[in-house]
């Protein structure tokens, strides 16, 4: 047979081999870090190799996904614990995981990840991936529930092939908690589009202009949604302590959520309805922290947030609190700042140092900066992805065609709302450890 039949033979092949099934499932759909990841990471699989569908509880983003992605609504799913619905959230899961014979199923977030991965190991998915945004247990929480939550993630541990961590230091917790085993473990971290968040629209002065503030004044900020995780309280406390020593600073909140009128109550019980700008939920994300001369994160549990490396994008200097995956990214030297959680003292103290030294918040954006340029490409988290399901199906013998896939197989990125447009690609194909970190 010569060279030309034998390539025929093999094209021919390979087109019958069906397309790598793969399920992203995630809680809900709201603004948020994990959402992001997920929506980045459905849109960018590779599409000639994987028939993506993409499952969630009912509202939410949905007009952000491709087209070619394949949605599914769980109808019973739930954001909060509710016994009755979340059994039928799995049984409304398990029938379709049944229905539609997925190669892989990646569960994202707490309830998604439980209910998901039982659904997956009752319907006899080959692999089943579940990625570590955050915890559902803490220490912020009565310790009879921390234990609930701890034994269904060990539970869930055992019917799960592997782990996504977003960071080294949430591996460690969850090992520390008895919550699967080291092999199963592998860090990926959750990018974003750098190109997105390295343009601002116009200039600080501008900016700060166009929210209402004094374009000549330093601007201390937040961003984050108005949860109890977030913590937004802590920073209305911190400045309540700074502002008489700092006139001249301005201090805003971008985010909104369930504790807002919490927190209008608590800013003006505090006297500082005019120090504190509540700026609600934006779609110009690198413009807010582009007009900002510090960023502050008060949250009291975390993954990794990619608020951290959205502000380091912008070559802002951090203020941090040191939780879970935080201190991954801020490291409380060269970085940014550390306080401890729940401390609106050291938090104001942090703020004070750095308003006082705009030498030291140079150096530590432009550290920031030079850190989240070699960590935090969307494009080679997604590859990253795609190389541990490709291990994972090898390891399970499927006889699946492995492309590699060079920039021109990559399409846009989503135009997730205060994105922008996205650019660039990566033109290699790595294993999950050349590429996370």
């Amino acid at each position: 047979m010569n060279c030309s039949a034998v390539a025929l033979v093999s094209v021919n092949f390979v087109s019958l081999v069906r397309k790598v099934k793969i399920l992203q499932l995630i809680t809900n759909l709201p603004f948020g870090g994990a959402q992001d990841h997920t929506i980045y990471t459905v849109n960018l699989l590779n599409k000639e190799r994987y028939e993506v569908w993409f499952a969630a509880m009912p509202g939410g983003r949905f007009d952000e996904l491709d087209p070619e992605v394949h949605l599914e609504v769980i109808p019973s799913m739930r954001w909060e614990v509710s016994p009755w619905c979340d059994l039928r959230a799995l049984w409304e899961t398990f029938r379709f995981i049944r229905r539609e014979r997925f190669d892989i199923v990646h569960t994202n977030i707490s309830k998604a990840g439980i209910l998901g991965r039982l659904a997956a190991f009752f319907a006899r998915t080959p692999i089943v991936i579940h990625t570590i945004h955050t915890f559902p247990f803490h220490d912020f929480q009565a310790r009879w529930k921390q234990a609930c939550f701890v034994a269904l993630e060990r539970l869930a541990a055992t019917i799960t092939t592997r782990f996504i961590a977003v960071s080294r230091l949430n591996i460690a917790r969850s090992l520390a908690a008895g919550v699967g085993r080291p092999e199963q473990f592998v860090t990926i971290y959750s990018c974003i589009d750098l190109p997105r968040h390295m343009t601002p629209s116009a200039s600080q002065e501008e900016l700060r202009r166009r929210v209402g503030l004094d374009p000549a004044r330093k601007v201390v900020g937040v961003i984050g949604r108005l949860t109890y995780q977030k913590n937004p309280l802590c920073f209305v406390d911190a400045v309540a302590r700074l502002a008489t020593r700092y006139p001249e600073c301005q201090f805003v909140m971008v985010g909104d959520g369930e504790l807002r009128a919490e927190v209008e109550t608590h800013i003006h019980s505090l006297g500082m309805a005019d120090r504190i700008r509540l700026l609600g939920h934006r779609t110009d994300i690198p413009d807010m922290f582009y007009m900002m001369d510090i960023v502050v994160h008060t949250a009291l549990y975390e993954g990794m947030p990619r608020v951290l490396a959205e502000a380091m994008a912008m070559r802002r200097p951090l203020i941090a609190t040191d939780v879970d995956g935080v201190a991954e990214a801020v490291d409380g030297v060269e970085r940014g700042l550390l306080v401890p959680p729940e401390d609106p003292a050291a938090l104001a103290e942090a703020m004070a140092t750095l308003l006082a030294d705009s030498e030291r918040c140079l150096r530590l954006g432009e550290a920031g900066y030079a850190w989240v340029m070699d960590h935090f490409d969307v494009r080679a988290m997604v590859q990253a992805i795609e190389a541990l399901y490709e291990q994972l199906l090898a390891e399970q013998g499927a006889p699946h065609p492995k492309p590699c896939r060079g920039g021109s197989h990559r399409e846009p990125l989503p135009n997730l709302p205060g994105r922008g447009e996205g650019s660039g690609s990566v033109s290699h194909c790595s294993t999950p450890e050349d590429l996370a970190s």
